[in-house]
């Protein structure tokens, strides 16, 4: 009797033992899991790539937490519409593991494990003993070569869809208690919400990236488009300059019609006084004079047309009157032997009209129009219409 009461005391006390080591070791898994749990929220802050926060994620459960091997896998549905499990990252001890899972989120065989329960549920799904579990049949001879016992799969939920599972493989059956479920679930929650971070970010980036181009592209076409109307205007420009020495040629050659005239029948008095013995040194004076007069006109002249064609390089302050009557006065001889007459009225508020800008360039606008109305007239009157 008192050897079987104190065998009993023996098992009593070895429960208590066993207990307290199981809930030591608990501890240390909860206590590593949540200095991962705090590394990996650090990690979220700084990570800027999706592809690196996921990586460096398995790294922190593997080497932090202290499990066998880690990795994230995303949702696809393939172009033959198969509904499979592709893996994005991993750390820890996998040696091809990953590549013979070939898991699924449909409803075959290769679907019910913990990855693929986890993506259809949105919840987590966890093997306790991959021995004893018949749902990880289609796993458990490739994970028990790696010593594999026990696994949990976290669904990955972003805006409400799961996109993927994180999963996490430990050594030991039973792994994954109650409390250190919970807060890997949170770790879960809190790589959903870095992933979307970093995608919202890469979307707007992008949506920058497309606008910068659209505001270079557009740049380029307005420099395109304003160099293109430049060259259109400098065409244009070119061609009334070219307008205006038309009629400077035809009014130059109207106001040296007249002094070449005279200078050609002076000579040719002179010319009929020296045949007749009638040439004097007053008669030779006075066809000086005129013939001097004459030069002096037409040089006076050039001069004018001369001052007209040249560019203005600065801005003056300029009479409107006063250049409207200086072209028309260049050229009223031009317009009078077309039998055209041009009159310039205004009251006298009109009179003090002052503007700040090129004077020569407005005179040629000037020109132009009334060059073009000289033109039009001449129309009307072969059309019968004046």
């Amino acid at each position: 009797m008192m050897e079987k009461e104190q065998t009993n005391r023996v098992m009593l006390l070895y429960s208590k033992i066993k207990g307290l080591h199981r809930e030591k070791a608990e501890l240390k898994r909860l206590k590593r899991a949540l200095k991962a749990t705090n590394e990996i929220n650090r990690l979220l802050r700084s990570e800027r790539t999706e592809l690196n926060l996921m990586e460096n994620t398995c790294k922190i459960i593997v080497n932090t937490a202290k499990y066998r091997m880690c990795w994230i896998g995303f949702c696809k549905i393939t172009d033959a519409h198969e509904k499979i499990i592709v893996p994005m990252a991993f750390y820890g001890y996998e040696d091809g593991y990953i590549d013979t899972t070939k898991i699924r989120w449909d409803d075959t065989e290769r679907s019910h494990g913990p990855t693929g329960t986890a993506v259809k549920t949105g919840k987590p799904s966890i093997c306790r003993n991959m021995l004893k579990d018949k749902k990880y049949v289609p796993w458990r001879d490739e994970a028990i070569k790696r010593g594999y016992a026990s696994s949990i799969a976290l669904p990955l939920i972003i805006e409400g869809q799961v996109i993927g599972a994180f999963n996490i493989h430990a050594v030991e059956p039973n792994a994954f208690d109650k409390e250190e479920v919970s807060l890997l679930l949170e770790l879960a929650d809190d790589l959903s919400y870095g992933i979307s971070n970093i995608r919202t970010l890469c979307k707007k980036m992008e949506y920058e990236k497309e606008l910068l181009e659209m505001n270079i592209a557009l740049g380029r076409k307005v420099h395109e488009e304003t160099q293109k109307r430049r060259k259109q205007e400098h065409l244009l420009i070119h061609q009334s300059k070219m307008a205006s020495v038309g009629e400077l040629i035809s009014a130059i050659s109207h106001q040296w019609k007249q002094p070449l005239n005279g200078l050609s029948l002076t000579i040719q008095d002179m010319k009929d006084a020296f045949r007749y013995n009638e040439l004097t040194e007053e008669g030779i004076n006075k066809v000086i004079h005129d013939a001097m007069d004459s030069i002096e006109f037409m040089a006076d002249t050039v001069d004018t047309f001369r001052e007209f064609l040249k560019p203005s390089k600065i801005k003056l302050e300029f009479s409107v009157r006063n250049a409207v009557e200086e072209i028309i006065s260049i050229f009223f001889n031009l317009f009078k032997s077309s039998n055209i007459m041009i009159t310039v009225k205004s009251d006298d508020l009109h009179e003090a009209y002052r503007v700040y800008g090129y004077p020569n360039e407005f005179k040629q606008v000037i020109l132009n129009i009334i060059s073009n109305s000289k033109d039009a007239i001449l129309n009307r009157r072969k059309s019968g219409l004046m």
